[in-house]
């Protein structure tokens, strides 16, 4: 064991040690820090969910595209959805590409309120 595992652990700054696990993030809150790029099998695995939006269409291929087929609109760092027992906030963009998505579960955003 290494140093840098030590104070890793320590920290509790657990860094993705391959793409699929940089693709969700899960957070201590119940949310999970989604890369745009996630695919959507990835997605409903992680999250739990039955189905996405209009998926039998093959519209998109990514967590970016439902969001996109969804706002109907280029998205802006803050825009929201909601989806299944999920609310999607757009937290990062990169130039006009969807970056980074937090996924609240609903009952954690009710609790809030």
């Amino acid at each position: 064991m290494r140093l840098y595992d030590v104070m890793e652990a320590i920290t509790d700054e657990f860094k993705p040690h391959t793409i699929e696990e940089s693709w969700a993030v899960p957070r201590r809150d119940g949310s999970w820090l989604l890369d745009g790029l996630i695919p959507v099998p990835e997605l409903k695995d992680r999250l739990e969910m039955n189905a996405v939006p209009e998926e039998e269409r093959g519209r998109y291929h990514t967590l970016s595209g439902i969001i996109m087929l969804l706002l109907g609109k280029i998205p802006q760092a803050g825009d929201r959805f909601e989806w299944e027992n999920w609310t999607f906030e757009i937290i990062d963009l990169d130039g006009l590409r969807i970056d980074k998505v937090l996924a609240i579960p609903k009952l954690a955003t009710h609790k809030e309120m």
